[in-house]
C-alpha cells in the first residue's frame, strides 16, 4: 500500500474523522505498495471483471453435504464456513468437532472443485464452547487466569441470572457461562495464536480464517462497561490494546503460513470509535488482510449506509480485498438491485458479494442471483457522486445507479 488518508464517519460524534495511516506502519513491512496483489495477501481466488465475483457463508450445514449443497456452494469464488458438524449431548452442551468438520467440509467441496477457496470462522470475543480449543479454554481451570474478570474480581460469564448488562444479551446467544478472553493475561495471546487459530493456519485444508467480532467486546468494555461500573477506564484501555495485539499476532502467523485473514467490520462501522477503526485499519493493512462488511447497505435512507459506502470506496481504491454481505433486498421488489448495486459502486479488484439470510440455519444463506451469470466487464472508471446521496458507475456491460434515499431509483442495467 501507499500511505494514505482514509476518511470514516463516526456516528457517535456525528462528524467525519480522518485517520492517517502513517508511513512507518508500511515501511515496517519492508516495502510500500500502490495496490494489493495475491502475493501480498495470501491466497485469493483468481479475479476477473468479466463477471461479479461472489462468496458464500454456509452456516450450520449438516455433514456430509448433499450433492445439491456441494454443487451450489462450489459456484461461488470463496466459501466462508461456520459451525458445521456440531453435535449436542442430551444435556444440551455442544460436543466440539468444528475443526475436523471444517476440514471435512473443505475436502468435500474440493473433491468437486479442486480450487475451492475455503475460510473457517473464529469469533474473537469469547470462548465459544462449540470449538475444540475454545472449549478447552472455556472449561479447563488451567485457563482460569485468562478469563476476563470485572473490577470486583468476579468472572464474566453472562450466566443469565447473576449478571445482567448490555453485552450479556449478545453473549448468551452463543452459550450461557462461556468465558471471555482476557487478552492481557499471561499466555493468552500465545494460546490464541498457536492453538485456537493455529489449527487452521497450519492446515492444508483451508486458505485462511474469517475473524468475526473483532472489536465488539473492546467497544463494550471501554464504553458502557466503564460507564456502568463494570471496568476501570485504564483496565479497559489495556484490554483493547491487547485484543488488537492478539489479532495482529494471529494474522502475522497466517501470513507466514501463506494464509489470508478476513477481518469483520461487524456492520457497526458508524457506531464504532475512531480508536477501534484506526486499530482495525492498521491490523488490516499491515497484515495483507481482507475487509468484510456485514449488514452491507442494510436499509435505504440511513446515514450509516452512505458512510459505509464511502469507506468501502476508499478501501477498494487502495486495493484492499473486500467481502460484502447484504440481507435480502430491503426494497422488496427483487433480491438484486439494492445491495448488489451498492456493492458495484464500491467494488475494486478482489471484491466479492453475497446475499442471503446469514445466520438462519433454516433458510438459504447464499442466493445465486441471475446477475452473477451476466457479463460485467471492467469499470470505465471510479464511482461518480453526481448529487447528494446519488452515485453512478459504468462497466463495460452494465450501468449502475444508486440513490441511497430511494429504492426505486437504484438500478443495475445490463447490456
Amino acid at each position: 500500500y501507499t500511505p494514505t488518508h482514509i476518511t470514516m464517519f463516526c456516528h457517535n460524534t456525528m462528524r467525519f474523522t480522518t485517520i492517517l495511516v502513517v508511513a512507518a506502519v508500511f515501511l515496517a513491512m519492508g516495502q510500500c505498495h500502490t495496490a494489493i496483489t495475491a502475493s501480498d495477501t495470501g491466497p485469493l481466488p483468481s479475479f476477473s471483471w468479466d463477471h461479479i465475483s461472489t462468496w458464500c457463508f454456509p452456516t450450520f450445514a449438516t455433514l456430509p453435504l448433499t450433492e445439491d449443497q456441494i454443487s451450489h456452494f462450489s459456484r461461488f469464488d470463496m466459501v466462508d464456513q461456520c459451525c458445521s458438524g456440531l453435535q449436542k449431548r442430551s444435556d444440551g452442551q455442544y460436543v466440539p468437532h468444528t475443526a475436523e468438520a471444517a476440514f471435512n467440509f473443505s475436502d468435500q467441496l474440493r473433491a468437486y472443485k479442486a480450487d475451492t477457496f475455503f475460510y473457517p470462522y473464529i469469533g474473537m470475543e469469547l470462548g465459544q464452547s462449540w470449538y475444540e480449543a475454545q472449549y478447552e479454554f472455556n472449561t479447563n481451570s488451567e485457563h482460569s487466569h485468562q478469563w476476563l474478570r470485572y473490577k470486583n474480581g468476579s468472572i464474566m460469564t453472562c450466566d443469565g441470572t447473576t449478571q445482567s448488562h448490555t453485552l450479556c444479551a449478545l453473549l448468551q446467544q452463543f452459550q450461557n457461562n462461556s468465558k471471555v478472553y482476557d487478552w492481557r493475561a499471561e499466555g493468552m495471546i500465545d494460546f490464541f495464536v498457536n492453538t485456537i487459530s493455529g489449527v487452521y493456519w497450519q492446515s492444508p485444508h483451508v486458505n485462511g480464517i474469517f475473524f468475526d467480532d473483532i472489536y465488539t467486546i473492546c467497544e463494550w468494555v471501554s464504553g458502557s462497561g466503564v460507564s456502568e461500573g463494570w471496568f476501570d477506564a485504564n483496565d479497559a484501555a489495556e484490554f483493547c490494546n491487547a485484543s488488537f495485539a492478539a489479532l495482529a499476532a494471529s494474522a502475522d502467523a497466517g501470513r507466514r503460513n501463506n494464509k489470508l485473514p478476513i477481518f469483520s467490520l461487524k456492520g457497526d462501522e458508524t457506531n464504532t470509535s475512531a480508536y477501534s477503526l484506526e486499530k482495525y485499519l492498521k491490523v488490516l493493512l499491515t497484515n495483507g488482510g481482507m475487509a468484510y462488511f456485514e449488514y452491507w447497505a442494510q436499509w435505504p435512507n440511513q446515514p450509516r449506509n452512505e458512510a459505509m459506502l464511502e469507506f468501502a470506496i476508499k478501501l477498494g481504491q487502495a486495493g484492499v480485498p473486500m467481502q460484502m454481505h447484504a440481507e435480502p433486498d430491503p426494497c422488496r421488489h427483487n433480491y438484486t438491485d439494492w445491495g448488489l448495486a451498492n456493492f458495484l459502486i464500491a467494488a475494486g479488484e478482489h471484491s466479492y458479494f453475497s446475499t442471503g439470510y446469514g445466520w438462519n440455519p433454516s433458510a438459504q444463506q447464499s442466493f445465486w442471483l441471475e446477475a452473477y451469470d451476466r457479463p460485467l466487464g471492467p469499470p470505465k472508471g471510479p464511482a461518480d457522486n453526481v448529487a447528494p446521496h446519488v452515485w453512478t458507475r459504468e462497466f463495460e456491460h452494465a450501468k449502475v445507479f444508486v440513490n441511497l434515499t430511494d429504492c426505486n431509483q437504484t438500478t443495475i442495467t445490463f447490456f
